[in-house]
């Protein structure tokens, strides 16, 4: 409940922007942007989920982390 608050979304997937931005059109403190944040310049493919854009990740199907020793 902070209602003098600034929102700052940033959604690089287009189909998810469209339902972001049609969720918060009416919020006049959501600002909101079609594109992504890294932490260094540069681009990343984006692997678009099977059955629904919530899907997306920047992490390719099937890869699987691993620990590694310190």
């Amino acid at each position: 409940t902070y209602p003098t608050a600034e929102i700052w979304c940033y959604e690089p997937c287009l189909q998810n922007y469209w339902c972001l931005e049609a969720n918060t059109q009416r919020c006049g403190n959501v600002h909101t942007f079609h594109y992504g944040l890294l932490d260094r310049d540069g681009e990343l493919p984006i692997y678009y989920g099977t059955s629904q854009p919530g899907q997306n990740s920047l992490i390719r199907p099937g890869w699987r982390w691993q620990k590694t020793k310190p």
